[in-house]
């Protein structure tokens, strides 16, 4: 055999460890094998491992890199099925009813709820049942086709605000944010809710923010911690979110400051209460008798804040 065919040989018995190092990745990471297909190609010339293909989360294509890179000279061309600049998605849609998004295809666990009135979502895969969908906060989960309702191709989110860290919105007034709060007021709470029948915490802070500002949160409570500016809790004002923790836990509550009266000192939270069962109004200080503050966070501000 020649140096060019002992070259070629040893390129496709080093694509075929790649491939059984990917299968191994994806089993011990529980990952969707169909939403992950990645081509891997030998580049003879420079010695290079070209990927190429799609995967559902930037977090793979990161790990894809990271796992291969230790060993090869990695060009990593994964596009990322989740991105929001990603294009061959299978369609566009919305649900016939209130419904529940599942965090796993073979799960019961619940990501967030949707309902008639929310945006169109995007259908990222879909098989013969079910779709994994993908909705304007970038929630991703698994709902039933017979609960879809198709729509006409077309981008239905447009241009999207979305909460971002260092970021602060400037709004006219705070009113229309307590008033849309005020409206969720003994709602049942529901891990998971996002409607008026329904809610969590942090479900309950991404209606009201979009209601009122057309501001998108990100779904969960940790997550929104990560938006706006940091504010010490002895300067948090009316319109910020307080975040709460478990002992020894990460940030898993989260409440919106109030104010009842403009000229009183006492100011209140308006939160999805895991205690209470329900949206409740309390005064701060009863909110820090059943949960330990973590931070606060200003994501919009009149600018006399």
């Amino acid at each position: 055999m020649n140096y060019t065919g002992e070259k070629k040989l040893r390129g496709n018995l080093l694509l075929l460890k790649v491939k059984s190092q990917l299968d191994k990745w994806i089993e011990e990471n529980h990952y969707t094998k169909e939403l992950i297909s990645v081509s891997p190609a030998f580049d003879q010339i420079n010695e290079h491992l070209i990927l190429s293909g799609e995967v559902l989360l930037k977090k793979q294509k990161n790990e894809i890199e990271k796992l291969l890179s230790e060993n090869y000279k990695v060009v990593n061309n994964l596009k990322v099925i989740s991105s929001p600049d990603y294009k061959n998605i299978r369609g566009w849609g919305k649900t016939i009813e209130t419904l529940d998004v599942r965090k796993d295809k073979t799960s019961k666990k619940i990501s967030t709820q949707i309902t008639e009135d929310d945006n169109a979502f995007k259908i990222l895969y879909a098989d013969e049942n079910e779709s994994l969908i993908q909705l304007e906060d970038s929630t991703l989960g698994w709902i039933y086709n017979d609960k879809i309702k198709f729509l006409p191709p077309k981008n239905y989110w447009g241009k999207i605000t979305c909460a971002r860290k260092n970021e602060v919105m400037d709004v006219p007034s705070l009113d229309p944010l307590f008033k849309s709060a005020m409206e969720y007021l003994m709602t049942p709470y529901l891990l998971g809710g996002k409607s008026i029948n329904g809610v969590d915490c942090s479900g309950l802070m991404q209606i009201i923010f979009k209601k009122a500002f057309k501001l998108i949160l990100p779904k969960h409570a940790l997550d929104q911690f990560k938006t706006g500016i940091r504010i010490p809790i002895k300067e948090i004002k009316p319109g910020d979110l307080i975040f709460a923790r478990a002992k020894g836990k990460n940030i898993f509550h989260v409440g919106l400051i109030y104010k009842s009266k403009k000229n009183s000192p006492e100011l209140f939270v308006i939160h999805a209460g895991l205690y209470d069962k329900k949206v409740v109004c309390v005064s701060l200080n009863e909110f820090y008798v059943k949960y330990i503050p973590a931070g606060a966070r200003r994501i919009v501000a009149t600018g006399k804040n």
